[in-house]
């Protein structure tokens, strides 16, 4: 009887370090996971705020030119539009100008 008592505990103790183990794979699994998952959204994430911001401001920039040649017009000065369009270092100048 002892000597199946000894088994049995043996047993039971490798049946409890087995289920520990398990355990601990698990809950390393799930931190991988985890990690896996929020490196993911967060590069997912930073797309999208990279796609709307180049939106945003495609947008911000297209209004002030069409601002600007809007007063050129105004001030009949439509000879300078051309130049506005092709030399960045004007455009930015009369951005300033005007508080564009």
């Amino acid at each position: 009887i002892r000597a199946s008592e000894e088994v049995r505990a043996k047993y039971m103790q490798e049946w409890e370090e087995r289920a520990l183990e398990r355990q601990e794979a698990e809950a390393r699994g799930r931190e991988e996971g985890e990690r896996i998952g929020e490196a993911r959204g967060e590069a997912r994430g930073r797309e999208e705020g990279e796609r709307i911001g180049r939106k945003e401001g495609e947008a911000i920039g297209a209004a002030r030119l069409s601002r600007l040649c809007h007063m050129l017009l105004s001030e009949q000065r439509q000879e300078e539009l051309d130049r506005v369009l092709t030399d960045e270092t004007y455009r930015e100048d009369l951005y300033r100008r005007y508080s564009l």
